[in-house]
C-alpha cells in the first residue's frame, strides 16, 4: 500500500511540475521509483546514479560524497574542528571528474556539471562556514571550468599560495589543513623495521619536527627523510613557508612493542576497502583517530580479525591490547571479545587469555583498548582473535546488515 500512494503522490507532483512549466530535480533516490519525462538527477551516492539517468536520456549533475561533500573532514580530525566523520582532502576534490568515463560520448551532454555540498548541521557560525568551503571551493571550482587535460595537480598547489593571500585580504577563516603534517609507518623489509614518514597534501613547504614533545619552529630539525625510530617517541612537526608556521602543528605517538614490525598472517584478510597502509597496518606502532579511512585502521565485514604474529624467539608476554573502533554511525562497533593464544611451532595453538566487551553498542563514538592479561607467558607465536559482533543490532537503522569492525594496533608488551 505504501508504494502505491509512494507513487501515486510522485506522479500527481510531476503533473503540476509540468503543468506550470517547472522541472523536477531530486537526489538519485528518484531514480528507484521511475524517473519523471524531464526529471534531473543529483548522484549523490556515487556515480552510479549519474551514469543511469544520463544513459536513460536524463539531464544529471554530480555531487558524490566521495569528492563534493564539503562538511567532511579534510584533515586529521585532532586538529580540525567538529565535521561529518567522514574525510574529504583537498587533494581529492582536486581529483573530481564530473565525466565518468563509462560514459558514451552522446550521453555526456547530459551531465549538468558538479556541485560542491555543505551540509550544516555541525557549522554553527559563518567563521566554521567559511573554514569548511574555502580553499576546497578553489579546486572544485578548477576541476568544473577547466578542461580535463588542462588539469594538473602541482600547478594548482603552487597556485593556490597566491590564492590564499587573496583570502587573508578578504579576512576570510579559510582552512589550512592542506599543511597539516601527517605520519606514515614505514616498514622496511630488508631490516624488518619501521620508520616514520612525514608529508603534507601540499608538498611546496618545509617540514620541521621535534621528539621531546616540544613545539617545533624553523630551527628545528628539518625533515628529508624517513626518521628512523628505535625507541617509543612522542613526534612534534610543522610545516613552514619563508621561515613562517603554515599551519597547526601536529604530533604523534610512536610507541614501539614487541610485536612491531614483526612477521605477520591475517587467517582472515581485511576487506579490500579498508587494509590501513600496509598489510604491517596492525604492528606498526602507530594508532588510529576516530577517522577510520585515516590509513591506520583494517576494517572487516561480518567478520573476526585472525591474525598470528611470529615474535622470531621465544619471548615472555604479559599483556596483549587490541585497540577498536566504535562508531555506530558507520556500522562500525567494539568486538564481542578478544582472544589470545600461544603456540611454539606456529601450528598448534592454545587459549592463554581472553577479555569480553562490556561497553554498551548504544554508546558515542569512541576508541576502545582490549587489554588481555597473560601473567608473563613464555611463547614464540601469538594468535589474536577479535571476534565481530556479526550483525548490526535490530535498534539500529541498518539493523540484520553485517557489522563492520575496525582495528589500529596489536601491542604485545
Amino acid at each position: 500500500m505504501a508504494s502505491e500512494l509512494q507513487s501515486y503522490f510522485i506522479k500527481r507532483v510531476e503533473k503540476f511540475l509540468l503543468a506550470n512549466e517547472r522541472t523536477l530535480i531530486g537526489w538519485d533516490e528518484i531514480l528507484e521509483g521511475g524517473l519523471a519525462p524531464n526529471a534531473t538527477v543529483m548522484s549523490w551516492r556515487g556515480f552510479k546514479g549519474g551514469i543511469e539517468a544520463a544513459n536513460s536520456g536524463h539531464q544529471v549533475v554530480m555531487t558524490p560524497t566521495s569528492h563534493c561533500y564539503l562538511d567532511y573532514y579534510q584533515g586529521p580530525i585532532d586538529t580540525e574542528p567538529v565535521a561529518f566523520n567522514a574525510s574529504l582532502p583537498l587533494k581529492q576534490v582536486y581529483k573530481f571528474n564530473p565525466v565518468p568515463k563509462e560514459l558514451s560520448a552522446d550521453k555526456v551532454k547530459f551531465i549538468l556539471g558538479g556541485q560542491g555540498n555543505l551540509w550544516t548541521e555541525q557549522v554553527g557560525n559563518k567563521e566554521h562556514m567559511q573554514y569548511m568551503t574555502f580553499p576546497r571551493m578553489a579546486a572544485m571550482a578548477e576541476v568544473l571550468w577547466t578542461k580535463e587535460n588542462k588539469r594538473d595537480w602541482m600547478d594548482f598547489t603552487k597556485r593556490i599560495g597566491q590564492m590564499i593571500k587573496t583570502y587573508d585580504a578578504m579576512g576570510l577563516n579559510y582552512a589550512k589543513s592542506m599543511y597539516t603534517v601527517k605520519f606514515e609507518s614505514v616498514f622496511d623489509e630488508a631490516t624488518k623495521t619501521v620508520a616514520l614518514d612525514l608529508y603534507t597534501e601540499i608538498p611546496l613547504v618545509e617540514v620541521h619536527y621535534t621528539l621531546d614533545g616540544s613545539e617545533p619552529d624553523a630551527a628545528s630539525d628539518l625533515y628529508t627523510e624517513a626518521i628512523q625510530i628505535d625507541q617509543s617517541v612522542l613526534v612534534t612537526a610543522a610545516a613552514f613557508i619563508d621561515g613562517k608556521k603554515a599551519g597547526k602543528s601536529s604530533r604523534v605517538n610512536f610507541n614501539l612493542h614487541q610485536a612491531t614490525a614483526k612477521p605477520i598472517n591475517h587467517v582472515n584478510p581485511p576487506h579490500d576497502k579498508y587494509k590501513g597502509n600496509s598489510d604491517m597496518t596492525l604492528v606498526n606502532s602507530l594508532r588510529g583517530s576516530r577517522n577510520f579511512s585515516d590509513g591506520n585502521w583494517q576494517g572487516f565485514e561480518g567478520e573476526n580479525m585472525e591474525l598470528i604474529i611470529d615474535l622470531e624467539q621465544e619471548k615472555a608476554i604479559s599483556k596483549v591490547t587490541v585497540g577498536s573502533l566504535h562508531q555506530t554511525g558507520s556500522w562500525i562497533f567494539l568486538p564481542k571479545e578478544i582472544k589470545v593464544f600461544t603456540s611454539e611451532d606456529g601450528e598448534n595453538f592454545a587459549l592463554a587469555g581472553a577479555t569480553t566487551n562490556n561497553v554498551p553498542l548504544q554508546s558515542e563514538a569512541q576508541v576502545v583498548d582490549f587489554g588481555v592479561d597473560l601473567k608473563n607467558t613464555n611463547t614464540r607465536y601469538l594468535k589474536v582473535v577479535a571476534v565481530n559482533q556479526g550483525k548490526v543490532p535490530q535498534w539500529h537503522s541498518a539493523g540484520g546488515g553485517a557489522s563492520w569492525l575496525f582495528l589500529d594496533e596489536v601491542i604485545v608488551e
